[in-house]
């Protein structure tokens, strides 16, 4: 178990601190419609929903060769999107976000404003995804209408961009996160065309962090998956290179390199395996209960503040990378950075949205008390 001690060292330590790190971030943009499924109907503005995402799927086998009807409730429509709502958290929490993706063609769409309002700058090439968000107490299964999104693509973002601000906007970020690869058709021309275009072109030759988020890779080929870790290496020459997983989605790399779930005694093993494997600098893996992170010099675990009934579920990986991120850039250890991610996390599921960095910082101390459910 992780130690109040340990979480109050880092509350304390923080307070003085200010995040403020140049963080460029892309490349997608959802609109999430976030939904629950009824249960029982009890009248006009009154149900029970289905609480687990084991009980929806019985509803499916139970109507094998029957038929069935499923009444969903919209619940709220807000920003979505691996990358967005990873940029939005970084953003909130006082960091500087250029942010290049897809917020909407001819104006950013006014789901979006709020969050480029606080952004540094917003490039955007390409109108939004849409995603079914339907949650659960123990998952949520995601249905995304994806056709805008084949034009987030290398060619059509230098339509709106050049090659050289592109040079200024690695050379003078403090950290670089590239999220959601899998639901993005072409953003590998994207990762592809910045490794071999961009990055040579660099003055700034300080090793620093870039981080990546594959988002679940289980329907692309393998094929595919393999190509886009060799991808990923190519960033190891100018950057110490990490790559965020969550549980299920580190299991489906290490399958696509021939391992099985058994094979590993815990996701210490898992994480060095894949980092070896892909040949990068770091391998951090984000289960809902906890984190754990492999690098070179060490391997490291924490606990998290587990939430049994969150009011949002969708984007909770993606607040804990921004934690992670964010304590990276103030210097902190990888064990304090791992800790202000499941931290970051924590209080987006329970509130329903991300913190700025005080609340972050209550909610830890909040946290070591036993104050929260």
């Amino acid at each position: 178990m992780m130690s109040n001690e340990a979480i109050i060292d880092l509350a304390q330590k923080i307070e003085a601190k200010k995040p403020n790190a140049n963080i460029p971030v892309g490349y997608d943009g959802f609109i999430d419609r976030i939904t629950h499924v009824v249960d029982k109907r009890l009248g006009p503005d009154d149900y029970q929903r289905v609480e687990t995402l084991t009980a929806y799927g019985q509803k499916f086998i139970d109507a094998a060769g029957l038929s069935m009807n499923i009444e969903m409730v919209p619940v709220t429509t807000k920003l979505g999107g691996v990358a967005t709502i990873l940029a939005n958290s970084l953003a909130t929490l006082g960091n500087r976000v250029t942010y290049m993706g897809a917020l909407g063609l001819g104006g950013v769409n006014p789901v979006f404003q709020d969050f480029a309002n606080m952004a540094e700058e917003v490039i955007s090439f390409s109108d939004p995804g849409v995603s079914d968000a339907l949650e659960f107490t123990d998952g949520k299964v995601i249905s995304s209408q994806l056709e805008p999104l084949k034009m987030v693509s290398w060619e059509n973002l230098l339509e709106v961009t050049t090659l050289e601000r592109l040079v200024e906007i690695f050379d003078r970020a403090d950290i670089v996160a590239f999220a959601d690869w899998t639901l993005l058709i072409n953003v590998g021309s994207i990762w592809d065309g910045i490794a071999d275009e961009v990055l040579p072109k660099m003055t700034n030759r300080e090793r620093r962090m870039m981080f990546f988020d594959l988002s679940d890779p289980t329907k692309r080929t393998t094929e595919d998956v393999l190509n886009v870790m060799a991808t990923i290496r190519k960033y190891e020459e100018f950057f110490d290179t990490t790559l965020g997983l969550n549980k299920k989605e580190a299991y489906e790399v290490a399958s696509r390199y021939g391992a099985a779930k058994e094979d590993f005694a815990d996701l210490h093993e898992l994480a060095r395996f894949l980092r070896e494997k892909i040949g990068i600098s770091e391998i951090v893996i984000h289960p809902v209960d906890g984190a754990v992170l492999s690098n070179a010099h060490e391997d490291v675990a924490v606990d998290g503040p587990y939430c049994a009934d969150p009011t949002l579920t969708t984007g909770g990986g993606d607040n804990f990378n921004s934690g992670f991120l964010t304590g990276r850039s103030l210097g902190l250890t990888s064990k304090e950075s791992l800790l202000l991610g499941v931290a970051n996390s924590g209080f987006y599921v329970r509130a329903g949205r991300s913190p700025a960095f005080d609340e972050l910082r209550e909610f830890l101390v909040q946290w070591a008390r036993g104050d929260i459910d």
